[in-house]
């Protein structure tokens, strides 16, 4: 079973788990926790706080989400402004020798470029021939 789009694998996935519901989710479970880790893995550490906070979460019967909680999570990813003039609020701090920019670092959006691509398709196909063999 090859699949090669994200479209193709929703249809594949869908056929399967008509037949094999609890085999399939038992398999998304495992590419989602998969994916939580590669994505914590590459996620910048200063403190652990963004880290921390990519989670795996199970929304309902068969919805899986995977997270990250941090605020900051968003900005590190696509790139951010830093603060570098002369601000007028209280307690306003600007950044000594800040960059205008801070690159983005995709640490998130990575992972589910490749879930796009393809690989996610790769692995379910390779973890049902592995279900299949055993049943």
């Amino acid at each position: 079973m090859s699949v090669q789009t994200f479209e193709q694998f929703g249809k594949t996935c869908f056929t399967v788990a008509s037949e094999y519901p609890n085999h399939v989710l038992k398999i998304l479970d495992k590419i989602a926790t998969r994916t939580r880790d590669n994505i914590k893995s590459k996620a910048p550490v200063d403190k652990g706080e963004l880290q921390k906070s990519v989670v795996k979460e199970k929304i309902a019967g068969d919805t899986i989400s995977v997270k990250a909680k941090a605020k900051h999570g968003i900005y590190v990813d696509k790139g951010h402004k830093t603060r570098q003039g002369t601000g007028r609020a209280p307690n306003y701090k600007p950044k000594q020798g800040g960059k205008t920019f801070v690159p983005a670092n995709p640490f998130f959006s990575s992972e589910v470029n490749k879930l796009k691509q393809g690989e996610l398709g790769e692995t379910l196909a390779k973890d049902l021939a592995d279900m299949f063999r055993r049943v």
